[in-house]
């Protein structure tokens, strides 16, 4: 028999909810990832051996706790399905216990305990965006069509594999994050802290492109200016002699880089000072995960470049 399920390799990153149904539809629903359904003991964070995928995806505070869980609670239905058609493997069996389910998991109706709560979940999710004045602004009808419950799950074999492209809890997700507001904090990613940053980025560009000129530039182009009259002897000689009259000036422009870079030392130090007092609100005073991300690049990315 022909195994219908299998494992989605960790090198298949799932950093979000989109990640996770891309995942699933991808997989068409038979896809499970290591860690999904996994529960946090909160006294020492360490995983709760062994996964219940049952217990977990029943448990709608638990279904979307990580990519991962949410990716193995989309395809819960469409393995209880096969399980009770009959169509799983040894294979796909022995997989199975390792997320906590038995053989006789597909004799189990998961339609009322899983698929039921997520879509009423999405959906109440647009209600509540239709009304919210900010959420409101983007497009609503498409939302709300992308997250019709007929495009989500497919009553007649209660999965969340809709229609023949499989697509539509990924559309659905899709939507949802189009609509949320993720505004960058302006104490770390404002418009003076990235003028700031520019203005940085453009002077050290001139200064590179000066000293290449001093090394090497400055030369070459003295000699091609005074070869024609002056012959490449008497071009050559005052060429060099320009050259080291203007010594002086690259050696000024390095001592001018070397404070200027611990000038930008100062700036990421204040950069990251108005992070740390951000935090003080809570994640950047983020309202979504979405926030969170772009406010942590915003961080990271002026940081890296002023630290190399």
């Amino acid at each position: 028999m022909t195994n219908q399920l299998s494992l989605i390799p960790s090198t298949t990153p799932l950093l979000s909810i989109q990640d996770a149904a891309q995942a699933f539809t991808q997989k068409n629903g038979t896809g499970l990832v290591l860690g999904g359904c996994a529960k946090i003991v909160t006294h020492d964070d360490r995983m709760q051996p062994p996964p219940n995928c049952t217990t977990t995806c029943e448990d709608l505070s638990e279904v979307f706790s990580s990519a991962a869980t949410f990716q193995n609670c989309l395809a819960l239905p469409t393995i209880s399905n096969l399980g009770r058609t009959g169509a799983l493997s040894r294979d796909d069996l022995a997989l199975m216990k390792t997320f906590g389910l038995d053989e006789g998991f597909g004799a189990v109706d998961v339609a009322a305990s899983v698929v039921e709560p997520i879509v009423d979940c999405l959906v109440g999710y647009v209600s509540w965006c239709q009304s919210d004045s900010v959420c409101a602004e983007g497009d609503t009808k498409a939302l709300s069509d992308a997250c019709a419950p007929s495009r989500l799950a497919k009553s007649s074999n209660s999965s969340f594999l809709s229609d023949d492209t499989h697509s539509g809890i990924a559309n659905c997700i899709d939507s949802l994050c189009a609509t949320i507001v993720a505004p960058v904090n302006t104490d770390i990613a404002g418009v003076g802290v990235y003028v700031s940053y520019l203005m940085q980025a453009g002077l050290v560009l001139v200064a590179f492109l000066a000293l290449k000129w001093w090394d090497s530039g400055l030369y070459y182009t003295c000699l091609v200016a005074r070869l024609a009259r002056q012959g490449y002897v008497e071009a050559q000689r005052r060429a060099l002699r320009t050259e080291a009259r203007h010594l002086q000036h690259k050696e000024r422009l390095i001592v001018a880089l070397v404070e200027f870079q611990k000038a930008q030392c100062f700036f990421m130090l204040a950069v990251q000072i108005a992070a740390l007092v951000v935090l003080h609100d809570g994640l950047l005073a983020a309202s979504n995960l979405e926030q969170i991300f772009i406010d942590t690049k915003s961080i990271e990315e002026p940081r890296g470049v002023g630290a190399d």
